[in-house]
């Protein structure tokens, strides 16, 4: 069976563009001068943040995993004429 690039590259230039906006977000809250009262609170969203991340990160590894799988291992296959 042929890879389906499409569905996977999707999902991983998505979950790219989730994390950066996760980042862009969490930089922002870094730097509001007036939330300094809250430190407590913005420390609970850090690690939220964190935990978000890595389940990014896990979800992109099996996706890699399950896009290596489909790929046929002997490439000369797919140029031969049945």
């Amino acid at each position: 069976p042929r890879p389906r690039e499409s569905k996977y590259a999707i999902n991983v230039i998505f979950w790219r563009y989730l994390r950066r906006r996760l980042n862009l977000n969490l930089k922002q809250l870094d730097l509001a001068f007036f939330l300094r009262p809250i430190s407590a609170v913005l420390e609970e969203n850090r690690g939220a943040y964190e935990e978000i991340c890595l389940n990014i990160e896990e979800m992109t590894r099996k996706v890699f995993n399950d896009f290596t799988a489909t790929i046929d291992t002997d490439p000369l296959k797919c140029l031969e004429i049945s």
